[in-house]
């Protein structure tokens, strides 16, 4: 999530963000760190004081031709773009290739 972030840019402290989302500092610092993870009530008051989309709060990137990727997929393409192009058309092949024979 960008909630550090974001906190960050307006100069806040966590427990002055807290206090003004109506929470305890540690269950703020929780939602930072990642190690809970706040419900969709709080996500929607995080994204409408920080003024951004819940799909930015929470760290998705659209893209208008593939819609939302999974983590799995985006690490896919950034190994796909790591080839040369002579690579890239032999794997593009290859998919090709799977698709046609892929019930």
């Amino acid at each position: 999530m960008n909630l550090k972030i974001l906190r960050n840019e307006i100069g806040l402290s966590q427990d002055e963000l807290a206090q003004i989302m109506g929470l305890k500092q540690k269950t703020y610092c929780n939602y930072e760190n990642g190690t809970t993870e706040p419900n969709i009530d709080t996500l929607c008051k995080l994204a409408d004081y920080y003024g951004v989309s819940l799909d930015y709060l929470v760290g998705r990137k659209f893209n208008d031709e593939i819609g939302y990727l999974e983590k799995a997929d985006k690490e896919t393409i950034k190994l796909f773009l790591t080839l040369n192009e002579l690579n890239k058309v032999k794997v593009a092949s290859f998919i090709a290739g799977l698709l046609a024979v892929q019930n």
